[in-house]
């Protein structure tokens, strides 16, 4: 864990026992993803960093374990379906200029979308797995549930797999192979650019919470 999940850690510790812990949740792993290079590597580890802080925080005792964990996995959830919306949007902006984007730089956008729901109750059973009693029990049914009726990531995820793969057969500009054939250095620029879109919207988000003077 390096210093940065490890702050992160520590941010979602802390915001372990708040009455307003899905709010504070989605707030510290949007932010996170925003400063971060919008793909599967970081994401994982983002939400593991997170999930593990809360975890702790909350503690085997705390009355509030199971209530508080389902709170803040909804609010991961939601801070991935912006990250999903950010792709989407990346995605409009990437057929304005297609050609700066390589070929492995467009296939693994669409690939780590499309594992994005995946990864994020696989990464819910892998804290389990290293957790108390309780809370592995907790988090176990939380992941299974997630994976019974699915998530609002995953839907917001298929969106963005879906636009980016129509936009690359309406543009009319051949296939991804042929699109990225004029710059193959151009790999990261995708995940950059939703990277970007999504720090505006934890800019936004985080603004229209702050108490108005």
């Amino acid at each position: 864990m390096d210093n940065s999940d490890d702050n992160l850690h520590e941010e979602a510790k802390n915001a372990a026992g708040s009455d307003d812990i899905r709010e504070k949740v989605r707030s510290i792993t949007l932010k996170a993803l925003s400063e971060r290079k919008l793909d599967s590597e970081n994401i994982t580890s983002v939400i593991k960093s997170v999930i593990e802080g809360v975890t702790e925080g909350l503690g085997e005792s705390s009355e509030k374990l199971k209530p508080q964990l389902k709170e803040s996995m909804s609010g991961i959830d939601d801070a991935l379906s912006k990250s999903a919306i950010a792709a989407k949007l990346a995605t409009e902006e990437a057929m304005g200029r297609a050609g700066q984007f390589a070929e492995n730089d467009l296939k693994k956008a669409m690939e780590d979308f499309k594992g994005l729901e995946s990864s994020f109750i696989e990464t819910i059973n892998t804290v389990a797995h290293s957790s108390g009693d309780l809370a592995s029990n907790a988090l176990n049914e939380i992941a299974e549930h997630l994976k019974n009726s699915g998530t609002e990531s995953g839907k917001e995820a298929m969106n963005a797999v879906n636009s980016l793969s129509q936009s690359l057969l309406n543009a009319g500009k051949g296939t991804v192979e042929e699109i990225a054939s004029a710059t193959q250095s151009a790999g990261g620029q995708f995940a950059s650019i939703a990277s970007g879109i999504l720090s505006g919207m934890a800019e936004a988000i985080s603004s229209s919470n702050k108490p108005k003077s």
